[in-house]
């Protein structure tokens, strides 16, 4: 008999009022058409995925201390598929105690193949897909396997038609998008490629302040907002120069389970437990169509 891991079940329609989370979900929709229409082009975080892809395709997956190129002890190939191996494991056990049919996947921002190699031993058949032509190139030379299909995409659109997958995964991918808009958008299209009983896992940083309604929520809430609008002047002007970047975008929680809910999801759960391979915590949305 499985144990149940600690999680956070949010399916209760159950709403904390108004405030700072209801003036996010009011600015979310605001600006979701427009989002929507500057995404047609290729979303400007493409840039740096892509060269960090030939830079150093390893440490941008697996930004650990050191493994970088040129540090104390650089990934090798053996290091870097060994811990896909070991953080899937952990990964797989929630996937399956949640409910999640092996029948297809599609896995977004598949990188250098880390943990696609993984997929394509549990589920029959794997749809990876990255922005970076390099990073997709080196997990194909890493996965020979028939049942794994890579693509490279624009970092928004999404090749698989309606409902023709039964789970999508993605982890370490959304935190980099320039906004939480965006992250938001992907969600949508996740739920079209679904087909009926299909299941997401996605890792996705989290945040909820303690009080988020009135004066005291207001107060909370500006510091984080002034320091996400220094980090898009720092983002922009070092694209300008050509230099790279690494966002770290987090989700506001009650916005996120609005949000699926309106596309549809049911059975919305968020989970945050540790991998073994370095004791860091992750915090995963676990949905179904």
């Amino acid at each position: 008999m499985k144990s149940a891991p600690s999680f956070i079940d949010l399916t209760s329609d159950r709403s904390r009022g108004g405030g700072t989370a209801r003036s996010e979900r009011l600015r979310h929709k605001r600006e979701q058409s427009s989002v929507e229409g500057a995404c047609m082009a290729e979303l400007n975080s493409n840039a740096e995925w892509k060269q960090w892809g030939k830079d150093d395709p390893l440490w941008a997956v697996a930004s650990w201390d050191g493994k970088q190129r040129g540090g104390a002890s650089p990934w090798t190939d053996e290091e870097f598929y060994a811990l896909g191996e070991s953080d899937w494991r952990d990964f797989m056990s929630h996937w399956q105690h949640y409910g999640v049919s092996t029948e297809s996947c599609l896995e977004i921002g598949c990188g250098a193949g880390r943990l696609t190699k993984q997929l394509a031993l549990h589920f029959d058949h794997v749809y990876a897909v990255d922005v970076s032509p390099e990073m997709i190139d080196r997990a194909q030379k890493a996965i020979e396997r028939g049942s794994v299909e890579f693509s490279v995409i624009d970092g928004l659109h999404l090749p698989q038609g309606d409902g023709s997958v039964k789970a999508v995964f993605s982890a370490h991918v959304l935190q980099h998008l320039d906004n939480t808009d965006v992250g938001f958008m992907y969600f949508r299209k996740f739920y079209r490629v679904l087909g009926a009983g299909g299941t997401i896992m996605v890792h996705i940083p989290l945040y909820q302040f303690p009080i988020d309604t009135g004066l005291a929520g207001a107060l909370m809430s500006s510091p984080y907002a002034v320091r996400r609008f220094l980090s898009n002047i720092s983002a922009g002007a070092k694209r300008r120069l050509g230099k790279k970047t690494m966002r770290f975008t987090r989700y506001p929680i009650d916005t996120l389970r609005a949000y699926l809910s309106n596309c549809g999801f049911k059975r919305v759960e968020f989970r945050i437990f540790p991998v073994k391979s370095n004791g860091g915590y992750h915090t995963f949305v676990f949905a179904t169509k």
